[in-house]
């Protein structure tokens, strides 16, 4: 889980391990002027959906992210909140591990992140 204060574009990026070498695929909070949450496998946009005021630069805002068997999903309000995202494609299941988690805001966009362990393991480079 995870909490953010930030105006627009979140950005989580996922390294992983594939069969053949590593990617990242990268998750957009509120894309587009805080109208939307991207995924995209490096540059190719895999999935697109509209969350229109889904950050807050007022007030933080908490998700939660799962990654099992063929499946991503994305939460608002942790595990138990709403699901916002559910993607599961053709990529998914070349993965072996995530071995890196990045999160960032680009440099015009000022924020916080807060990254809790609710339940299992986080690690932290």
């Amino acid at each position: 889980m995870f909490t953010v204060l930030a105006c627009k574009d979140v950005e989580v990026i996922l390294l992983t391990a594939i069969l053949g070498g590593d990617i990242a695929f990268i998750l957009t909070i509120g894309a587009d002027a805080n109208t939307k949450t991207k995924l995209n496998l490096a540059d190719e946009l895999l999935m697109e959906i509209p969350t229109p005021e889904i950050v807050s630069c007022s007030e933080e805002r908490t998700f939660a992210l799962r990654w099992h068997d063929d499946a991503f999903e994305l939460y608002q309000n942790g595990l138990n909140g709403r699901q916002i995202m559910a993607y599961s494609g053709e990529y998914l299941h070349m993965i072996l591990s995530v071995y890196t988690i990045d999160m960032r805001l680009p440099s015009h966009v000022a924020g916080t992140f807060l990254i809790s362990q609710d339940e299992g393991y986080v690690l932290l480079q």
